[in-house]
């Protein structure tokens, strides 16, 4: 009993000289606590619309068994690949990329142009193309999301393609090194939950793609059943249904 109570003297003793707690510890850390979780939950609903981070594409043979082989080719060299009931509505684009960067649009070669069919009923679409501005060689991946586009690829309301078509995702083309596929998400909302749906264009040879996704060690389960699969194509496009990833996606 003595030992016991020379111990509580000598610890008392030992912590007398401290200052005491200060009184908004507990709220401070708190709010701390918090906003780590805010943070941490926006993140991974960004990794959902992350860019594609393209790995190779992949081309089989549905008459032989060989082993996959790759469709990769440069960008500059491939077809136009849009249908021709969407072929107007790239004018939009094209306006609107003059608009944006206020400077002359020159030389613009298509690539795809397209309406794009997702889970939500509110139109996406997509015109993919290569034009000369300020000297520069540009590839430009446009979109547009919930408006309705005529013929010429402008809002069907006040007909202001600035205001429909975003036209900020520019790769400047240098020579040397070539660009064999592009990808862009389609962001889309289902009830409560975030999605995101691909576009990906590749050689016109390419008839397959696999994709994979890594999930970000902090995000939260995806209660939608993803589950990664070999996409078809007949033409090197491929549209792809991710649904709700919370990790970057490989092609």
């Amino acid at each position: 009993m003595d030992t016991l109570d020379d111990l509580g003297a000598q610890l008392r003793a030992l912590s007398s000289g401290q200052p005491a707690q200060p009184g908004n510890r507990v709220p401070g850390v708190t709010r701390r606590a918090g906003r780590i979780r805010r943070t941490r939950a926006a993140l991974a609903v960004g990794a959902s619309l992350a860019v594609l981070a393209p790995a190779g594409l992949l081309v089989t043979s549905a008459q032989h068994h060989q082993d996959t082989t790759f469709a990769r080719s440069d960008l500059l060299t491939w077809p136009d690949r849009s249908v021709e009931a969407d072929k107007g509505i790239g004018d939009g684009a094209v306006a609107a990329l003059g608009q944006s960067t206020g400077a002359d649009v020159a030389k613009v070669r298509w690539l795809y142009r397209a309406r794009v069919r997702m889970p939500v009923p509110n139109p996406a679409y997509v015109a993919v193309f290569t034009a000369e501005v300020q000297g520069q060689d540009l590839l430009v991946v446009a979109t547009s999301f919930g408006h309705e586009l005529d013929s010429s690829g402008l809002t069907t309301d006040d007909e202001t393609p600035v205001a429909s078509w975003d036209t900020d995702d520019r790769t400047v083309l240098e020579p040397g090194k070539p660009l064999t596929h592009v990808g862009a998400y389609l962001p889309y909302t289902l009830g409560d939950v975030h999605s995101s749906f691909a576009v990906v264009l590749a050689d016109a040879r390419a008839r397959t793609l696999t994709w994979t996704y890594a999930p970000l060690p902090f995000a939260p389960p995806v209660s939608t059943g993803v589950g990664p699969a070999p996409v078809p194509s007949r033409n090197g496009v491929f549209l792809v249904d991710l649904q709700a990833i919370t990790g970057p996606a490989t092609v």
